[in-house]
C-alpha cells in the first residue's frame, strides 16, 4: 500500500468521526427535545381568559352598536354559556367577575364533582395543575360600565 492510499485511510477514518460526533450530538438534543414535559396550564389560561373576553360566543357585551370586546356582559355569565363557550376533556373552570373591593358580582363554572373537590387542594395532587389568573376589566350592568376583574381559576388533569 503507497502513503496516499494510507493518508485516504486516515482521512475518511478524521471525516468518520466528525459525522459521528455530529450525529450523536443531533440525536441527543432530538431524543431531549421529544422528551421534555410542557406545562401548558397557564398558556391555557391566558387563551381562556381572552377567548372569554374578546368572542361573541362568550362574555362580550354586544348591543345594536356592534360587538364591544373587552366589556363583559354581566348577564352572559353563567354555567351554561360558559360551558358552551370552551369546553376541553380533563380541563375545568371558574370565572369570577368581581368589583374593585374586591366583592364578587357574579361566578359560574364548568367544573364537574371531582374537580370541585380537588380545586382547593390542587396544588397538593400531584395528577392536577392548577393556575389562577386575574385581570382588569370593563363590565356592563344595567346600563353603567363600570371597572371591574375577572378571575379565572383552571384546574387540569394531567397525569
Amino acid at each position: 500500500m503507497s502513503k496516499k492510499g494510507i493518508f485516504n485511510i486516515v482521512e475518511y477514518i478524521v471525516y468518520l468521526i466528525f459525522i459521528i460526533i455530529g450525529a450523536s450530538f443531533i440525536a441527543i438534543v432530538a431524543f431531549g427535545y421529544l422528551n421534555e414535559k410542557i406545562d401548558t396550564t397557564n398558556l391555557e389560561a391566558f387563551i381562556l381568559t381572552k377567548k372569554l373576553i374578546y368572542s361573541e360566543s362568550c362574555l362580550a357585551f354586544k348591543d345594536n352598536l356592534g360587538l364591544h370586546k373587552g366589556i363583559i356582559d354581566i348577564q352572559k355569565v353563567d354555567t351554561s354559556k360558559i360551558i358552551s363557550c370552551f369546553t376541553k376533556p380533563n380541563l375545568g373552570y371558574i370565572v369570577s367577575i368581581s368589583n374593585l373591593d374586591g366583592k364578587i358580582i357574579k361566578s359560574a363554572s364548568n367544573l364537574n364533582l371531582k374537580q370541585q373537590l380537588d380545586l382547593p387542594v390542587c396544588k397538593t395532587i400531584k395528577q392536577y395543575k392548577c393556575h389562577s389568573r386575574t385581570d382588569i376589566i370593563l363590565y356592563k350592568e344595567g346600563e353603567e360600565t363600570k371597572t371591574g376583574f375577572i378571575n379565572i381559576e383552571v384546574i387540569n388533569l394531567v397525569g
